[in-house]
């Protein structure tokens, strides 16, 4: 009999010594994933820098109000890309129905009107003048993807001097967002009036999300949130507040 009660007393200590991680893990899912991670390059006044942008206060309206941080890593796109599809990140942005093996959030976060800056003199009648022009945008932009024409790409790291390359006419066009193009024109320092810009075609921008577990948890509560601060009016107060015009704000409403 006391032999019994001694084995029974050291099985019981085992048992006490060796914590159940399973178990734990299935009680706290959210444990190894505390915080979002959102991967972006800054892009003007939507991803700033000091992580501030209306991008960015849009997610942590999103995510906070669960308690969960949001945390912005500055990535160029391309590795903020492919941190999402290995799981390395959480989230990034991406044009919407772009990309495969990734979670898609179901709810358009803004627009990027994709436009054509030039120097006047160049002039610019539709797309097909692109065809086998040296075109300047941003390196890790994947914008030949969207372009029906061939272009000899000419990549920068940074808008303003992509204006510089025009004015030496060592490019024929710069392609990216028109508003991210006005704020690298004044960024330049150069002559406005030696410029103009075309508008070429609108997409719908959406978050991506990892094909993980973690992705997929942070996925669902985009999608159910960014419904609650549309209904709301939290999502356009947020646009409101970063200077987002009341036309622009409506647009992405509309596209809701």
């Amino acid at each position: 009999m006391k032999h019994f009660i001694r084995i029974s007393l050291l099985f019981l200590c085992i048992l006490l010594l060796c914590p159940p991680a399973v178990q734990a893990q299935d009680d706290n899912p959210w444990k190894a994933v505390p915080t979002c991670i959102f991967g972006m390059p800054a892009i003007g006044h939507a991803v700033k820098k000091n992580g501030t942008g209306v991008i960015i206060d849009i997610l942590k309206a999103v995510y906070e109000a669960e308690k969960i941080p949001l945390k912005h890593v500055e990535l160029p796109y391309k590795r903020a890309i492919e941190g999402v599809m290995s799981g390395e990140i959480h989230c990034t942005l991406d044009i919407k129905d772009n990309r495969k093996g990734v979670l898609q959030g179901t709810a358009t976060i803004a627009t990027y009107d994709l436009a054509a800056a030039y120097l006047r003199k160049t002039g610019f009648a539709g797309i097909n003048d692109l065809a086998g022009k040296k075109v300047a945008y941003l390196h890790g932009f994947d914008i030949q993807a969207f372009l029906p024409v061939k272009v000899i790409p000419q990549l920068v790291y940074d808008l303003s001097s992509a204006y510089h390359m025009l004015e030496r006419e060592h490019a024929a066009y710069i392609l990216d967002d028109i508003v991210l193009l006005k704020d690298a024109m004044f960024e330049s320092k150069l002559p406005t009036v030696d410029f103009e810009m075309s508008p070429i075609e609108s997409y719908e921008v959406r978050p991506i999300f990892a094909p993980t577990d973690a992705g997929r948890r942070f996925r669902d509560i985009y999608d159910r949130r960014m419904k609650e601060m549309f209904v709301s009016g939290e999502f356009a107060e947020i646009m409101k507040a970063n200077g987002i015009k009341a036309s622009n704000i409506q647009r992405v409403l509309d596209l809701n």
